[in-house]
């Protein structure tokens, strides 16, 4: 690419810029908006440079999601659609050991679909300002990481196989499962989530191949040994959330091309 067209940018900071612009109106052709952008911000006509930009940018995040949809096995999601599991690291250079890659599309719909059912008095949320509370989530929830940011995805070391997150069964009481990974060496290591399990920490030295046995509704007692916890009841006194192994905060990164 030819970095003199625009060099007071550079071609790096341009194509984030361009892609940016795009992902703003996700109902338009990038190629629209990447053109708008380009003959507004520096009063030229496009030629040639245009087309090799365009593919330049879009072939960078076509990459390094598709490194991941083919090779991770997806997280199915009624409404998201599957959702995959990996690492990425940022062109500034950050590392993100935990996120989420979902279909751009399913998202947009899902938000549209939502806002109207809110604003048509069809919605589920009720108070004083539904309609505002679902924007809201869409637009300020959530933990999010741009598509053009990333220069790099790799497999994430803290997403258990889905095999293994198969074998965790069930809450123990509402809103909260424990449970204890026994490893091959006949270690012990009690964990326990609220709602989230798309990634979990990992006990030094560990990896999730090292699970030989799932022991359901249980934890590592103070000294040592395991103890069972009744569900539905109470949590004792001496199981102590803060001791436990626990879900990773993810981030999620909305892309194209994953239906």
């Amino acid at each position: 690419m030819n970095a003199r067209i625009f060099p007071e940018l550079g071609v790096d900071r341009l194509c984030h810029r361009l892609l940016a612009t795009a992902a703003l109106d996700p109902e338009r052709t990038i190629e629209i908006a990447i053109a708008q952008w380009i003959e507004i911000e520096y009063a030229i006509s496009l030629s040639a440079a245009f087309r090799e930009l365009v593919l330049c940018t879009m072939e960078v995040v076509v990459n390094w999601s598709r490194k991941i949809t083919g090779g991770v096995e997806p997280l199915a999601d009624a409404f998201y659609g599957p959702r995959y599991r990996c690492s990425l690291t940022l062109n500034d250079g950050t590392f993100l050991p935990c996120v989420v890659l979902q279909s751009r599309k399913r998202l947009v719909e899902l938000a549209k679909r939502r806002i109207q059912e809110e604003m048509s008095g069809r919605g589920r949320i009720g108070g004083d300002d539904p309609y505002g509370q679902i924007v809201s989530s869409f637009v300020a929830g959530g933990n999010r990481v741009a598509a053009y940011d990333v220069a790099e995805a790799t497999q994430s070391r803290f997403a258990p196989p889905l095999e293994l997150l198969s074998r965790i069964q069930g809450e123990t009481t509402m809103g909260w499962t424990g449970w204890v990974f026994r490893m091959r060496d006949q270690s012990l290591f009690s964990y326990g989530s609220s709602f989230r399990m798309e990634f979990l920490q990992l006990p030094d030295g560990y990896e999730f191949s090292d699970v030989d046995e799932v022991i359901n509704h249980s934890f590592v007692n103070p000294a040592g040994t395991l103890s069972r916890l009744e569900q539905g009841h109470r949590l004792p006194e001496e199981y102590l959330q803060t001791k436990l192994l626990r879900e990773r905060a993810p981030f999620s990164c909305a892309v194209d091309g994953i239906e």
